[in-house]
């Protein structure tokens, strides 16, 4: 049975209520407002923003128009999700929005037209039984080369989706957030040595999954990377990878095979497993290289931390919320420094950085409260703290005595 076409009116509410509270309060130039914003969205939608879409007796979903599908709620096809069995995006859509096919358990092909130029996040999350996937030639924003079952952001090299059926081109240099994200059929991935990071939750989920090989090319793990791939037994991370994120190997079964206390993976502190004991001071153990994302966050008891010289990069709010550190130090040997390392650390008075040269720091922001804490670093660096991105903002930088 077909289902009945639609056409997105859902916008009206908005100019009708400004209308409506125009008219109760007696402003006369509020509801003349709404009237001008009702017809001009009107008039756009009768030539420019009107859309259909229909599903088959087999289940292939189509959808028509001159826009994107817009909806203020869940999308029109939702009740019917777990009917459509593909998807043909025809020329003239413009945009795909969130979670428009997140959740369609039974859809195995998708086609995107020349027309579609943006992809939202998560578009097509958890559609467990995709197989096949292809952007039409000659779409200026994405691409499906080397037949590769994967749409694929074609200026920046990031894969953004991809399905069981995918083989990663060796061109590729960023797998995007989600992008494998709840595909429980994936059972290995060969990730090319193109690959220089692996974003938030690019295999979340893929609860099928035995194997996987990261290349020495990686130098990004991002949160909850692999998270919740249960058949997962092995992990080898490359002296390559610089930052790793919070929980990006939790739920595996590597992760569930391991003893409660500090956990590592190689030279990379990865977390604490078990309940937080009532850490007052911590020495991290010689030899590690990273500290992962988030490791310390959270552990309010914590009021002193020894890091070693072998320590290279500080992850993404590794220390936030530590609500009792009052100082730290930063050895010479770390070059890198994740985004709000030291967030909420609401007593941190003072910060010791020896390295000669700043830190990167990613987004140019560490957490750091830069007007009550005083920054110590080397006597010849000072000026060079002063102008580097995310040091520069700190109002207290002292020469080390």
């Amino acid at each position: 049975m077909s289902k009945e076409s639609y056409k997105q009116v859902s916008w009206l509410w908005e100019p009708a209520v400004i209308i409506f509270y125009g008219f109760m309060k007696k402003r006369v130039w509020l509801a003349i407002v709404g009237v001008v914003v009702l017809c001009i969205g009107i008039c756009y939608y009768m030539f420019f923003g009107r859309y259909s879409w229909s599903l088959s007796d087999d289940g292939k979903l189509t959808i028509s128009g001159l826009d994107r599908p817009y909806y203020l709620d869940d999308c029109p096809w939702l009740d019917q999700r777990e009917e459509i069995k593909e998807v043909v995006i025809e020329d003239g859509i413009t945009s795909i929005e969130d979670d428009a096919f997140s959740g369609c358990p039974y859809l195995t092909s998708i086609t995107i037209p020349n027309s579609v130029t943006k992809i939202e996040d998560e578009a097509f999350y958890g559609c467990s039984g995709l197989k096949s996937i292809k952007v039409k030639d000659g779409n200026p924003k994405y691409d499906s080369r080397n037949y590769c079952n994967a749409i694929i952001e074609t200026e920046s090299n990031t894969l953004i989706l991809g399905c069981k059926n995918t083989v990663i081109p060796n061109s590729v240099k960023w797998i995007g957030d989600c992008a494998f994200g709840d595909c429980s059929e994936l059972t290995s991935i060969t990730i090319p040595n193109s690959v220089a990071g692996i974003g938030e939750k690019a295999f979340y989920g893929c609860s099928g999954l035995t194997s996987v090989t990261i290349p020495e090319s990686v130098t990004e793990i991002g949160y909850k990377a692999f998270y919740g791939c249960s058949r997962l037994t092995s992990i080898a991370i490359p002296e390559s990878v610089t930052s790793i994120d919070c929980e990006a190997f939790s739920g595996t079964k590597w992760y569930e095979n391991q003893p409660d206390g500090w956990v590592y993976i190689g030279g990379i502190l990865y977390n604490y497993k078990g309940t937080w004991p009532a850490f007052g001071e911590i020495v991290i153990k010689e030899n590690t290289k990273i500290i992962a994302g988030r490791v310390f966050a959270g552990c309010s008891d914590l009021w002193s931390i020894t890091i070693p010289e072998s320590v290279t990069s500080i992850g993404g709010r590794a220390f936030e919320y530590c609500s009792n550190l009052r100082s730290i130090t930063i050895p010479n040997s770390v070059t890198f420094i994740g985004y709000e390392a030291f967030g909420d650390c609401l007593n941190l008075r003072s910060i010791t950085c020896l390295a000669r040269i700043p830190p990167d720091i990613e987004y140019g922001w560490c957490g750091a409260d830069s007007y009550r804490i005083s920054l110590y670093v080397p006597a010849e660096s000072v000026e060079a703290y002063k102008k580097a991105e995310g040091w520069k903002e700190f109002h207290d930088i002292k020469a080390i005595k």
